[in-house]
């Protein structure tokens, strides 16, 4: 999960059960690549689901109370949005996975063969080198994780899967008579009150995670069985590509993002760190509003960069060569979704999803804020997720997705993957459901 168990969310206007407010939350509902490709340059058709097979629905989450609320959520390993189909495909484009439901009975399917029965399937998530599917599976009041068919032990909660890098390791946060612990290589680990799911390092040699001792009231961050940190709150532990140590800490008034052993500046909250492709640089969003339970408005750090307060702001990316920083900002909502796209010094409007249900998640932790938009090889262009429907009469549900490279638009789907740029940057590869048919497709540049 990459962040302690005592965070803040702030829901913004969701609609539970519509396509669009929990299309991509869940950081494993498709495993999509971010860097330029060759071999998907043609369209072909992935798979079609059964007309028997009906969708599942949808996971629990964090209560919403009114339309923007404020909630301090413990437990976060076991308390993900998700649902749906949850189009999953590996990072070699060969498979594709998705869960079903027939006669009352949850499972998974990857490349059209049906896996075991059970009461209820999710995380579906890939190895990295895509020869393993691993999830989450219920029969009765038991989880466990199922692993290429193999069942795993049972517990009373799990949270998603991780591979390690070399997808020889397997790690999950797990729950069994209130105590919560890691289970890394089958084994189960030491017991805490709460703890996040685990991450690995570039190399896989380390695994780092947080998690709240049993009578403590601070935050702890462990790499290994080593602590190396305690705060109140430390929350979006991951590493940059040299291998950083990456997490912000503090309390709920003063947080800073720390990067191995630099400490950034403080602000009321700082979260979502991601990183130039070299490691040397490193860009997060924060909040500097007089603490997390006021009016509160985003903006965007790297360095010396502040950027403009919004509403909204999505998790900023840096473009392939590391010179520019791209990220999507505004006040989107049902009536009006323009949004502006800061494209290194380049401002323009456009009408790019920032997320696709419209929420600010802060407790999950970075693999959940899921990208929707890529930019293109040489930094020039950003290919994006858009609602073709601005005017919204009608519950998400009823909308369509596309993908839009600046003016260019592709045809309405009912469900869109990330797009991504062709090596080249001729053209622009993603997923898409129509109906039953989940198709790839290349969308050309003009």
């Amino acid at each position: 999960m990459k962040t302690i168990l005592i965070l803040a969310i702030c829901l913004v206007a969701t609609y539970p059960g519509s396509t669009a407010d929990v299309r991509e939350l869940n950081p494993h509902s498709a495993t999509e690549s971010e860097q330029p490709v060759n071999k998907i340059s043609e369209e072909k058709l992935l798979t079609v689901i059964p007309k028997e097979y009906t969708e599942p629905g949808w996971y629990e989450g964090p209560p919403v109370q009114g339309n923007r609320q404020w909630l301090v959520v413990p437990k976060v390993s076991f308390e993900r949005y998700g649902g749906g189909w949850e189009v999953t495909l590996s990072p070699d484009y060969l498979k594709v996975a998705y869960r079903a439901k027939a006669h009352w009975r949850v499972f998974a399917v990857i490349n059209g063969k049906k896996e075991s029965d059970f009461d209820d399937v999710r995380y579906l998530a890939f190895s990295p080198d895509g020869s393993k599917l691993a999830y989450a599976a219920k029969l009765y009041d038991r989880w466990f994780i199922v692993t290429s068919g193999e069942k795993g032990p049972e517990f009373d909660k799990v949270g998603p899967p991780v591979f390690s890098p070399d997808g020889r390791r397997l790690a999950y946060a797990a729950e069994l008579s209130g105590k919560e612990f890691l289970v890394i290589d089958g084994q189960k680990g030491e017991e805490f009150n709460d703890i996040s799911s685990p991450v690995f390092s570039p190399d896989g040699n380390m695994l780092a995670f947080v998690a709240r001792p049993i009578g403590s009231k601070n935050a702890a961050l462990f790499v290994g069985n080593k602590k190396v940190a305690e705060h109140p709150i430390i929350s979006d532990v991951t590493f940059s590509p040299s291998g950083k140590l990456t997490y912000a800490a503090g309390d709920m008034k003063h947080m800073s993002m720390i990067v191995g052993d630099q400490q950034g500046p403080q602000f009321d909250m700082v979260y979502a760190p991601t990183f130039s492709s070299d490691g040397n640089k490193v860009a997060y969003l924060a909040l500097n509003a007089g603490g997390v339970f006021t009016d509160h408005k985003p903006f965007v750090v790297s360095g010396d960069y502040r950027g403009t307060e919004y509403t909204f702001v999505s998790l900023p990316v840096f473009s392939p060569s590391g010179n520019k920083l791209v990220y999507i900002a505004g006040k989107p909502n049902y009536l009006q979704d323009k949004s502006l796209i800061y494209l290194g010094d380049k401002v323009e409007e456009s009408k790019c999803v920032i997320w696709d249900n419209f929420s600010l998640l802060l407790l999950t932790g970075v693999e959940s804020w899921k990208k929707t938009f890529t930019v293109s090889p040489d930094g020039s262009k950003v290919a994006c997720k858009v609602f073709p429907d601005a005017d919204r009469k009608f519950l998400p549900k009823f909308n369509k997705l596309q993908i839009a490279i600046g003016n260019q638009m592709g045809p309405k789907f009912d469900d869109v993957g990330l797009p991504i740029f062709i090596s080249d940057g001729s053209a622009v590869g993603y997923w898409a459901r129509k109906d039953r048919e989940i198709w790839w497709k290349v969308m050309p540049l003009q």
